[in-house]
């Protein structure tokens, strides 16, 4: 006969099963203030002004029903969560509208408070002759009487003069005795160019007190104002000439009330023709060589 095991007297161990469910967290205070949170921002969000208030309650609300459905009361908080939803729609809807429509009534006000405007156009209107002001006509000067004209000039207005002839620029005067043409150079004096002719006259000088009438003089007798006119009928504005004898010019400046007489030598390129005295007057004088 056999005799009980030692272990008989103890029963075996249950069997393992599942774990028992895990229990959820109440949360619920979140579920209750996003409920609560919900109802104030959907009765709230039709209230001009007051939406301003409430649309910040349903963000709140929203957060705290999404962070309540993890708790036991979901229900409680997906109710708030709608409702915070909804209020926050609703007012920021309303908001936009009743923007617009105080815009529109701002608008209005500021047509109906502006003065009114005139009845015709501000705008200036161009000057026309009527509005100029009436200038005084200038006083009509006086004609000023052309300088008549020189009876014994010529075509080219100036004056013929023979050899000899005594020609007058106001109290001076002078006479030219001769006129040479291609002489015998100075001892001294280089020999003229090629192609060139030396035409030298022989003049006498007489001044008076009038400084200006010899200065005009001195500008007449100059060399190189002389112009001559070949018999191709071109003028050609001459150049002082290097021919003749150095210690025979006519000195280029005489002072008043004196008499000088001497030569004034001009290089030019014909050989024959025209010669013409002017200076700065608008006469000249002409001879012919």
């Amino acid at each position: 006969m056999s005799q009980p095991s030692a272990f008989a007297a103890f029963p075996p161990p249950p069997a393992p099963g599942p774990p028992p469910p895990v229990a959820r967290r109440e949360l619920i205070g979140l579920a209750i203030t996003a409920l609560v949170l919900g109802i104030i921002s959907a009765s709230g969000s039709p209230i001009p002004i007051l939406n301003n208030v409430t649309v910040v309650a349903g963000f709140i609300g929203i957060a705290f029903g999404v962070a309540g459905l993890f708790g036991a009361h979901r229900v409680m908080s997906a109710a708030g969560l709608v409702l915070a939803i909804a209020g926050v729609v609703v007012g920021l809807i309303l908001q936009a509208q009743w923007t617009e429509r105080l815009d529109k009534l701002k608008n209005d006000l500021d047509r109906l408070t502006a003065p009114n405007p005139p009845a015709f156009s501000t705008r200036p209107r161009p000057p026309t002759a009527s509005d100029m002001p009436t200038v005084p006509a200038m006083p009509s000067l006086p004609a000023v009487p052309s300088k008549p004209r020189n009876p014994d000039a010529n075509e080219r207005g100036n004056v013929p003069k023979k050899l000899g002839d005594e020609v007058a620029i106001g109290s001076a005067k002078f006479v030219v005795d001769k006129i040479d043409i291609d002489p015998k150079c100075g001892k001294y004096m280089p020999k003229r160019p090629a192609g060139k002719h030396s035409v030298v006259l022989h003049v006498r000088v007489t001044t008076g007190p009038d400084e200006a009438a010899n200065r005009d003089l001195g500008a007449v007798l100059s060399p190189y104002g002389v112009k001559t006119i070949g018999s191709d009928g071109v003028t050609v504005n001459s150049m002082g000439g290097s021919c003749a004898d150095i210690s025979g010019v006519l000195p280029p400046s005489i002072g008043p009330n004196q008499r000088a007489q001497g030569t004034v030598d001009v290089e030019t390129t014909a050989p024959h023709g025209i010669l013409i005295l002017q200076g700065y007057g608008e006469t000249g004088w002409e001879y012919s060589y």
